[in-house]
Parts: C-alpha cells; sequence; structure tokens
C-alpha cells in the first residue's frame, strides 16, 4: 500500500508572495493526513481532484505547484504527528455527501482518460 502526506500548498507567486489556496469545507478534514492508497500516486491525484479537492502546478504568475498535494517522503516524526486514513475511507465519506451516481461517472470518465494517457 502507497501512503503520502496531504497538503496544502499556498500559492507562490514569481513576484513575491503568496496566496492560501481555499479548499471546499468538505474536503478540509483531510488535509495534513497520511493518506494509504493501493492505487498509484498519479491515480490517487485524480480520485482527489474527483473529490473536490483544489490543486494545480504553475499558471500565470505562480511559481510551482500549489493547493492539495502528496508528499511522497514520510518521515519517523510524521508518523506521530498526523492521523492516517484510506483513500477508500475518503472516498466513501465525501461520496455520502455528494450525488454518489454523479461522483461514480466522473470517476469512469477520469479512469479512461488516465488510462488512456498512462498507454
Amino acid at each position: 500500500m502507497n501512503e503520502y502526506i496531504l497538503v496544502n500548498l499556498p500559492k507562490s507567486f514569481l513576484t513575491g508572495g503568496w496566496k492560501e489556496v481555499k479548499q471546499p469545507t468538505r474536503v478540509e478534514p483531510y488535509l495534513d493526513h497520511i493518506v494509504k492508497s493501493a492505487w498509484s500516486y498519479e491515480h490517487t491525484v485524480e480520485w482527489l481532484k474527483v473529490l473536490g479537492f483544489k490543486s494545480g502546478s504553475g499558471g500565470k504568475n505562480i511559481d510551482s505547484s500549489w493547493g492539495a498535494h502528496l508528499l511522497c517522503e514520510i518521515l519517523p516524526e510524521d508518523r506521530k504527528k498526523y492521523k492516517t486514513v484510506t483513500l477508500g475511507q475518503i472516498i466513501n465519506t465525501l461520496d455520502k455527501k455528494s450525488n454518489k451516481e454523479k461522483t461514480i461517472q466522473i470517476y469512469h470518465n477520469t479512469k479512461k482518460a488516465f488510462d488512456k494517457g498512462s498507454k
């Protein structure tokens, strides 16, 4: 099982300064957690986006990645600091708060696009 730390990175601007990325209220409880996932990094990120986490890479006048991101290196002190949750638990909880049929359709569309792009 793969493990990542789910964090919310601020937007860092090339001209200086930064801006916090506001995540939807329903996904905020999962930030700053260790996430266990049976899927690859890329597939886990796609699922987080399907569930409503906001994230990106670069953009107009923005330096580097921003928003919800998975950190791959987990130090021993991180294990003491962060609670652990599985991606399945996140999906199950957030899916109950949304239109399940819509989430399933989004997942299948995302999976098709992801599978096509990874070949």
